[in-house]
C-alpha cells in the first residue's frame, strides 16, 4: 500500500512552528511515493498525485528512516509532517542540505582553475527556474569550473549510512571537436580537473560512449563504468533540465544512479567505503580542447544522510 508522507526540508527551532504544521499550515508541500527504484521510495516536491514529474530525492527506504523520531527538541532539524503529525529529524540520526541558489552566496563554493574558469551565480534560463548558479571551462583549452563543498574534496564516505544525493542540472552546449569538455557531477576528490580518485559520479564528454552518460564509482583510482543508453541534453535557453541522482545503501555495497527519476544503472564494486578513500560533493566542467567557455547550470543541489549508527 503506497504510503503519502508530506515533507518539509526546512530548519526550524521553535515550537510555534510545530503547531503551525500541525495546524495543516503546510499541507501538500511534498509527498513521498513508490516508484522510483527497486526497494527506494521517490520524494517529490508540489501537489498530493502519484507521478514522478517533481521527484526532489530518492531515499532508500523512507518510512524507517524518518519513524520514532520522536516530538519535537528545543534544537533545529528538519520538519517532518506524515499522517501521524509532525515530527523532527534529530541531527544525530539524519543530515539534511538543500540549495536553491537564492542569491550570490552559497556553501558549495567557487574552485575552479584557469582564466575565466568560475562556479557563481547567473540570472534565470527560463521563467520555470530561479535561483541558477553555474559552472563556467573560462577561455583557456585546460580551465576547469568547478563547485565544491567548502574546498574540501574528502569530508565523506560510504558504507556508515544512506547518502542520496540530487541536482537539477543543464549543459548549454555538446562538446565536440572543436570545444571539447569532460563534466563530472556526484561524489569526488579532484577539484583541479582529472579522474577523482574516489566517488561516485555521473560522466559526459561526446566522443565516449557516443554521448551518452556514464555512471562511475572510483575506489584509489580503480573504476567501474556503466555505460548508459541515455544521451545528454542540452540547451542555452533552459530547455535541457536533467534531474541527476546517486543514491548509496547503508553499507556501500550498492550505488543506484538515477537519471529523471528513472534508474540508469546500479554499481556494486569500487565504492569508497574507508576514510582513506573519503570524497565529497562536487561539480566541474573541465575544458581539453579550444578557448570558448562552455556552460553547465544548476538550479538545486539536494543531499541527505542516515547513518547506521547515531552520531
Amino acid at each position: 500500500m503506497k504510503q503519502i508522507l508530506r515533507i518539509v526540508l526546512v530548519l526550524v527551532a521553535s515550537m510555534q512552528l510545530a503547531r503551525a504544521a500541525a495546524a495543516g499550515a503546510w499541507a501538500n508541500q511534498a509527498q513521498v511515493s513508490t516508484a522510483a527504484q527497486t526497494n527506494f521510495l521517490m520524494l517529490l516536491v508540489g501537489n498530493t498525485g502519484t507521478t514522478n514529474d517533481n521527484a526532489l530525492m530518492s531515499v532508500a527506504n523512507m518510512t524507517s528512516l524518518i519513524g520514532g523520531v520522536g516530538a519535537s527538541p528545543n534544537y533545529p532539524g528538519a520538519f517532518v509532517i506524515d499522517d501521524a503529525g509532525p515530527k523532527w529529524l534529530n541531527p544525530r540520526n539524519y543530515m539534511v542540505f538543500y540549495e536553491d541558489f537564492n542569491g550570490n552566496i552559497s556553501p558549495i563554493v567557487n574552485a575552479s582553475v584557469g582564466a575565466s574558469a568560475t562556479w557563481t551565480f547567473n540570472q534565470p534560463l527560463d521563467t520555470g527556474h530561479f535561483g541558477i548558479w553555474r559552472a563556467m571551462t573560462g577561455t583557456t583549452s585546460t580551465g576547469t569550473g568547478c563547485g565544491a563543498v567548502g574546498l574540501n574534496a574528502s569530508f565523506m564516505c560510504f558504507g556508515s549510512g544512506v547518502w542520496v544525493m540530487e541536482a537539477l542540472i543543464n549543459l548549454e552546449l555538446a562538446s565536440d571537436d572543436t570545444e571539447d569538455y569532460i563534466f563530472r557531477w556526484g561524489f569526488g576528490d579532484a577539484l583541479t580537473g582529472g579522474a577523482p580518485a574516489d566517488g561516485a559520479f555521473f560522466r559526459y564528454n561526446d566522443n565516449v560512449n557516443s554521448g551518452n552518460w556514464q555512471c562511475i564509482t572510483a575506489n584509489n583510482s580503480t573504476y567501474t563504468t556503466n555505460n548508459t543508453a541515455v544521451a545528454a541534453t542540452f540547451s542555452t535557453t533552459g530547455g535541457a533540465w536533467t534531474r541527476l541522482n546517486v543514491a548509496a545503501d547503508a553499507a556501500g555495497a550498492n550505488i543506484i544512479f538515477s537519471i529523471n527519476g528513472t534508474s540508469v544503472a546500479t554499481n556494486s564494486a569500487n565504492i569508497p567505503i574507508t576514510v582513506a578513500r573519503a570524497t565529497a560533493p562536487y561539480i566541474i566542467m573541465q575544458k581539453t580542447l579550444g578557448t570558448t567557455t562552455r556552460v553547465c547550470d544548476v538550479d538545486y543541489w539536494t543531499w541527505f544522510y542516515k547513518p547506521t549508527t547515531p552520531r
